[in-house]
C-alpha cells in the first residue's frame, strides 16, 4: 500500500514490523541492535522490526501490539517491549479505514513484505484504543490471553 497510513505485518522472514509515516522528510538510515532494527525511508515513513531470533512463523500463538504517541513507536512481542523508536513522534495525520490480514504491502514503500497479500495465520482478536497503551497494560492483556492456552 502506498497511502500514508500506519502497517503492522509480518515480513517474508517471520519477523514482525510496524511502519508509520511522519510529519518530515528523513534521510534514509537503517540502525541495527539486538533488540531489532529502526530504519528511516525516504518518503518519511519510519520502520520497527523484531530481530532475527524473535519470528513469529513458528507455529505458535503470539500477541503482537505497536503503538505510537509522543513517547515513539513501540512494538510488543508476547507481553514484552521488543523495541521503541522514540523519534516516531510526530506521524501523519491520517483518516481512512482500519484492514486486518491483508493488504498489499508495496516493496518500494515498506520493507521486507510477506510473500502474499494475505496473512497465512489465524487472527483471534484485533482492538484498537483511541490512546496510547501503557507497557504493564500491554503485558496485562497478553497474559489474559496466554491464561486461556494452557
Amino acid at each position: 500500500n502506498t497511502q500514508v497510513d500506519r502497517h503492522f505485518w509480518v515480513g517474508a522472514d517471520g519477523l514482525l514490523s510496524f511502519g508509520a509515516t511522519m510529519n518530515a522528510s528523513l534521510v534514509p538510515s537503517l540502525t541495527n541492535s539486538s533488540a531489532g532494527s529502526i530504519q528511516e525511508l525516504a518518503g518519511g515513513q519510519r520502520v520497527i522490526k523484531t530481530p532475527a531470533t524473535r519470528a513469529v512463523n513458528d507455529n505458535a500463538w503470539h500477541h503482537a501490539v505497536a503503538t505510537l504517541g509522543s513517547g515513539g513507536a513501540t512494538m510488543y512481542l508476547d507481553g514484552n517491549i521488543v523495541l521503541n523508536d522514540s523519534a516516531a513522534t510526530s506521524p501523519v495525520s491520517y483518516t481512512g479505514f482500519w484492514k486486518v490480514a491483508g493488504e498489499t504491502i508495496t516493496q518500494s514503500v515498506w520493507p521486507n513484505p510477506g510473500t502474499t497479500d494475505w496473512l497465512t495465520a489465524s487472527v483471534d482478536e484485533m482492538a484498537v484504543w483511541n490512546r496510547v497503551l501503557t507497557a504493564t497494560e500491554v503485558n496485562q492483556l497478553w497474559r489474559r490471553g496466554a491464561n486461556r492456552l494452557f
